[in-house]
């Protein structure tokens, strides 16, 4: 009998040890597990980001090398200024952020010139497109950097810049980080900025272009291509 309660005491006693052993082992074990899975995927997830981030900003900077804006007003001289100046006045520019206005393609429409100049009228928030000469000394001028950024090109080489032959050697046009042979390429045209919509219609057996919208151009003789340009 003695023997019989001092067995029941030593399996009852072990059966806590047992237990107590179970539950240390498993509040250690899936700390462990935790830790060491969560540890590596942190420093993956931070050495990745850097990378992941770059790689956008990139791609965001090559696209903006290659689209038309559309602003309404701007910042004033530089884009420095803090307050939106001119909010009605539309213009448009080659892959900007659109705060400086002396980035301008076209203002109100038109072509901006290479003799030409923005000044600023500090006092009344202001600007008027003229000759450097005519802006008044106490105002600030800015030339405009677009002409600083394109290159001029004489002629080209038919649809695509294929052609062997060069096609109209006297017609002037402007692109951005092009070879020059490819119309299509163009920001402006015999001093007029490209249009969304229009096209170049190649006329292959004059080797002569006309600047049209698809619809007008005779396509079952004639050649049409878009512009290579992102118009938004």
């Amino acid at each position: 009998m003695k023997n019989l309660i001092y067995l029941t005491i030593c399996f009852f006693t072990l059966g806590i040890s047992v237990t107590q052993l179970e539950i240390t082992q498993n509040n250690t074990k899936p700390k462990d597990l935790v830790k060491n899975q969560f540890t590596p995927y942190s420093l993956s997830i931070s050495e990745n980001i850097p990378n992941t981030i770059s790689y956008y900003d990139k791609e965001e900077e090559d696209q903006q090398e290659y689209y038309i804006k559309m602003n309404l007003g701007h910042y004033g001289p530089g884009g420095d200024d803090d307050t939106l100046w001119e909010p009605n006045l539309a213009w448009t520019c080659f892959g900007c952020n659109g705060k400086d206005l002396s980035d301008a393609l076209t203002i109100k429409g038109n072509t901006v010139e290479k003799t030409s100049v923005v000044c600023y009228d500090n006092e009344n928030q202001s600007t008027d497109v003229t000759k450097k000469n005519f802006c008044s000394n106490n105002n600030i001028w800015r030339s405009f950097t677009f002409f600083q950024d394109s290159g001029e090109n004489l002629g080209h080489y038919g649809p695509g810049g294929d052609d062997k032959t060069l096609w109209e050697p006297s017609l002037a046009w402007t692109c951005v980080d092009c070879d020059g042979l490819d119309l299509s390429d163009a920001i402006t045209i015999n001093g007029k900025a490209v249009k969304k919509g229009s096209g170049i219609c190649y006329d292959t057996s004059a080797q002569k272009t006309d600047i049209i919208t698809k619809d007008f151009c005779n396509v079952t003789v004639n050649t049409w291509r878009s512009y290579s340009l992102i118009f938004k």
